[in-house]
């Protein structure tokens, strides 16, 4: 007989008085004879094991279920069995079972126990036997020694579900007046506005809106701003004007307004107007985010206010990692957008330790892993040297987006709205969607409910790798507060035709590099990925130029107004190979030569 472990053999034990009994509902019976402090883990097994034997065979009788089910546990089963052949499976039962319920010569096999011939079967006047007790089981621990391990067992299950149960900050706040307002309500007032909406629903939710709750903690005057950009919005729907920013302007104002007031009051929440569309039919959309950071960020001569913030509104909308528009005071830094990039790019190469990726972004459904290459192998050790991460913590959280993904598509294919996403917050809509198919509790129960414990644990994995995140966010606001800056300097007396929005990304990437940074094999490492996987053709082919110079740099002879370098696997490679002074110079000089003037400065000041 192969070994097994304690519990193992006693749910075998289980099973096979189970199967002798034969009645399905009493097979958790011969549980009791075992130690207290194991039942439970007794019975899961015993649990599983007939969930294996249902999901193999076609028959429904439990005698035969019974038979399977212990058959399917036993490790010296042949793993060929055929499920459904019942003489096949009496046999190795009758066989394998013997070491658990051994029987006196000539006694009735498992195919006619006493206890389940059928009533008309036996001879009327056949008294039936009286079974004997089952001898109870002892263990080799004491109670007292049951404790100690239950008590190890339950502070290590605690170590691991307390952090789960503990809000973030975004979850206290979505518990207050305002950020439930910004969650639900908003979402009502924006998804409803136009002609054909639910005009109760819209003033329901303003009533909420405006609740002396939510005045108490966001105070009138923010309020009133933010009931000015919903008003707004109609007139904007149907302005005639061509320009959709300078039709969208009071929407913008009064956002604007309300934003100011929020941060005076030190409130985390910002409101963002979006408008698209065309003169006489332009769709405003009003989001809305709870605020992990400000940030003022200085780049030449250019002031700009950054905020971090994640999702409190349910509207189906994407957002861009980055974005400000024309009239809009703040720009939103997404934290769902930067995790969808570090977990999709990064951090299979921190749990690896093996290349990043180079080219462009894989979709979460997709099983490959990114192309290997020498300067992905490369930058894969320079950046793992600079990020503060352990590799466990990096696989921790891998496989625990994975396993989510999994429960994300077996929803897809049970035809849910659901797809598998590199994030590691679930959008609000998706994540309420969720609880909602929970608590109706019907065909999509088991299948959300799945995917909901699975989030909990990205949740819980991803909280070591916040440090990580941070780096990453910090380098990514500071390209975009550049490329501001760059826009400004190079709209003035800008040549017709010049890609000045191209141009000013790739020179706000390399100035990111030749800037003094915590991590700057990642600062290049950004910059590689945009000359190599950029969507737009345009500003990819800038971004190579702007490399190609960063590598003549690097290689000490860039003759000034040269953008003509090879741009192979192997020079790349040698680029990350390179010191941080080294990747710092040499970033100082490409800048001089390919953008023409001083790496602008650049200061921080978080709030």
């Amino acid at each position: 007989m192969a070994p097994m472990g304690l519990l193992d053999r006693a749910a075998l034990d289980v099973l096979a008085h189970g199967a002798y009994v034969g009645i399905l509902e009493a097979v958790l019976v011969p549980v009791s004879a075992h130690d207290p402090f194991l039942r439970p883990a007794i019975r899961r097994r015993v649990e599983a094991a007939l969930e294996r034997a249902r999901a193999k065979t076609k028959r429904d009788d439990a005698e035969h279920l019974l038979r399977l089910a212990f058959v399917l546990a036993h490790p010296d089963a042949p793993r060929d069995l055929a499920a459904d052949d019942e003489k096949a499976v009496l046999e190795l039962f009758d066989k394998l079972a013997a070491p658990f319920v051994p029987r006196a010569k000539g006694a009735p096999t498992a195919a006619a126990g006493a206890y389940r011939e059928a009533a008309a079967e036996r001879a009327p006047v056949q008294e039936e036997e009286t079974p004997r007790p089952r001898r109870r089981r002892f263990w080799p621990a004491t109670t007292a020694v049951g404790l100690l391990v239950a008590s190890g067992a339950a502070l290590a299950v605690a170590a691991a579900i307390v952090p789960s149960l503990v809000p973030t900050a975004k979850e206290r706040f979505q518990k207050t007046a305002l950020g439930a307002a910004l969650g639900d309500d908003l979402s009502t007032v924006v998804a409803n506005a136009g002609p054909s909406g639910d005009a109760a629903a819209v003033d329901a939710a303003m009533a909420r809106l405006t609740s002396p709750a939510v005045k108490r903690q966001a105070g009138d005057d923010a309020v009133l701003r933010m009931v000015e950009a919903l008003d707004a919005v109609p007139a904007v729907t149907g302005s005639p004007l061509d320009d959709v920013d300078e039709a969208a302007a009071p929407v913008f104002r009064a956002v604007n307004q309300a934003n100011e007031a929020l941060r005076a009051r030190r409130v985390p929440a910002l409101l963002h107007a979006y408008a698209s569309g065309s003169a006489g039919k332009y769709r405003v959309w009003l989001t809305s985010y709870f605020v992990e950071r400000r940030t003022g960020l200085q780049v030449g001569g250019l002031s700009v206010d950054v905020a971090w913030g994640r999702r409190l509104d349910y509207l189906n909308l994407a957002d861009s990692q980055l974005y400000k528009g024309a009239h809009e005071g703040w720009v939103v830094l997404s934290r769902d957008s930067v995790d969808e990039e570090l977990v999709e790019g990064i951090l299979p190469a921190l749990a690896d330790g093996g290349a990043l990726p180079l080219d462009a972004p894989r979709e979460p459904s997709d099983p490959r892993p990114p192309k290997a290459t020498m300067a992905g192998l490369a930058a894969g050790r320079a950046v793992r040297a600079e990020l503060p991460i352990a590799t466990a913590d990096a696989k921790a959280l891998v496989e625990a987006i994975a396993a989510r993904n999994v429960a994300l598509v077996a929803l897809q294919e049970a035809r849910y709205v659901a797809a598998p996403t590199w994030r590691i917050d679930l959008p609000p809509s998706r994540e309420r969607s969720f609880k909602n198919a929970v608590e109706d509790g019907g065909a999509f129960k088991r299948l959300a409910s799945a995917a909901l414990s699975a989030q909990t644990r990205v949740k819980v994995a991803a909280r070591p790798l916040e440090p990580t995140i941070v780096r990453l966010s910090l380098l990514r606001e500071e390209q975009f507060a550049s490329r501001l800056e760059e826009e400004k300097h190079r709209r003035v007396g800008a040549v017709p035709g010049e890609d000045v929005r191209s141009i000013s990304v790739a020179c706000a990437d390399l100035a990111t590099v030749a800037r003094a940074q915590d991590t700057p094999a990642l600062a290049l490492y950004l910059l590689v990925r945009r000359a190599h996987a950029s969507r737009s053709l345009v500003e990819a082919r800038a971004a190579r130029e702007a490399l190609a110079s960063f590598v003549l740099a690097v290689a000490e002879r860039a003759p000034p107004g040269s953008r003509s370098a090879h741009l192979d696997d192997d020079t790349l490679a040698r680029a990350f190979e390179e010191t941080d002074g080294r990747i710092q110079a040499a970033g100082r000089r490409a800048y001089e030569v390919h953008c023409g003037r001083g790496t602008p400065a650049f200061s921080r000041s978080a709030e």
